[in-house]
């Protein structure tokens, strides 16, 4: 009897855990968000099976050819299949849709065509997505993008290059991009930088700038510290400033000509020039100072340029030579970084410490240069005024 009445028991037991288990299952089934249950097949991935580019002052498109000429401005259209695939692949809904190059995200060239979408509007069928959709790129050249364009400019292989060809697909912010499989579709596209006439034109106006400087050098005293008799010679400070100037200069114009872009004139550079400046002024004052006192000070006589800028008059000082080669060093740098980022580059607060250390240890050293020690110096010689004898003692 007893084995009888715990039988039905024993299954009542099993069907209820089975039954707890089954109940559980589907609700955290449930909760599970809708793009979980899509399964993609090769036949629904997202495949690109287009690429227009168009101009979006007009109207006109281009025939779809190999190597597809991207200009700054113009509007790049991607063709995809299966867009709502691609949607519900989206990591959240704030999730941007970037431009890729060789699997190369170029951050800040994004696409605007699925920011006011939501993936379960879309996985409830609220929205309508075609099987085909054309994605628009603009490839704006602005602050946003700098970064992108920085980027597809270190990959030409000379500094000279005005376009780069690559394979180009999307994908969302910190995915992979869409991989092609289909070798039918063609994605190659070459981005034009610039148009070489108007860069061979800066390039002659940017050397005839510096063939004037340099005559200005060499036939007026610009650069000069004593130039009261004769040549004077060359001062360090100023020519400083000269090497600054005309490179600041030459690179804003060949940044801005290259890119459209105003703000490659950052504060550091403002602060670089500044420093520039400012070693100028105070070497100005001191040189005006020293003349004051002629029976104090040595005027330094001109020998040549670089005997000059790097002595105080007599020997080679180590502050001169200290101070010439940091700018020499910082100023070749700056040029190979502009050159290769079509924008001048953004020095660290270190770097412009260490520059304003050096210019202060020259303008230290500049104070006691050329100055007769204290026990050698002669008191000023004072004239005695000359007495006319008056017309009375004549008389």
């Amino acid at each position: 009897m007893k084995k009888e009445n715990d039988t039905p028991l024993y299954w009542m037991l099993i069907f209820t855990c089975l039954s707890f288990l089954t109940g559980n299952f589907a609700a955290a089934e449930e909760l599970q968000p809708a793009v979980s249950k899509i399964d993609l097949t090769t036949s629904d991935q997202p495949q690109i099976i287009d690429l227009k580019v168009k101009k979006l002052d007009t109207s006109a498109v281009n025939s779809t050819r190999k190597n597809n000429l991207v200009y700054v401005n113009n509007l790049l259209l991607v063709r995809i299949t299966n867009p709502r695939q691609f949607l519900l692949l989206r990591p959240s809904d704030n999730s941007k849709l970037i431009l890729y190059a060789d699997g190369l995200p170029l951050e800040g060239i994004y696409s605007r065509r699925f920011d006011k979408f939501s993936r379960q509007e879309v996985n409830e069928g609220k929205i309508y997505i075609p099987d085909e959709m054309w994605i628009p790129f603009v490839m704006s050249r602005d602050s946003e993008s700098q970064m992108a364009w920085k980027d597809l400019y270190r990959q030409t292989t000379h500094w000279y290059n005005n376009n780069i060809t690559f394979q180009a697909s999307i994908g969302w912010e910190g995915m992979y991009p869409i991989r092609q499989r289909d070798a039918k579709v063609d994605t190659t596209i070459t981005v034009v930088f610039y148009n070489p006439l108007i860069f061979w034109i800066w390039l002659i106006f940017f050397v005839l700038f510096v063939v004037f400087f340099i005559y200005l050098s060499a036939t007026t005293d610009i650069i000069c510290e004593y130039c009261k008799e004769g040549k004077g010679a060359y001062s360090l400070s100023q020519t400083q400033l000269v090497f600054w100037t005309v490179i600041v200069v030459g690179a804003f114009i060949y940044s801005l000509i290259l890119t459209d872009l105003t703000d490659s004139l950052n504060t550091s550079v403002l602060m670089l020039l500044g420093i520039s400046i400012s070693t100028t002024g105070v070497a100005s004052f001191i040189d005006y100072y020293k003349k004051t006192k002629p029976e104090w000070v040595v005027p330094k006589k001109h020998r040549s340029f670089l005997f000059d800028i790097l002595s105080d008059g007599d020997n080679i000082s180590v502050q001169r030579t200290q101070t010439a080669m940091w700018n020499i060093v910082f100023g070749i740098y700056f040029v190979i970084y502009t050159i290769n980022n079509k924008t001048m580059p953004y020095f660290s607060e270190t770097l412009l410490v260490l520059s304003g250390v050096s210019s202060s240890f020259y303008l230290g050293s500049k104070l006691v240069e050329n100055v007769t020690p204290l026990q050698e110096r002669q008191p000023p010689k004072i004239s005695k005024p000359k007495l006319e004898p008056s017309s009375e003692a004549v008389g």
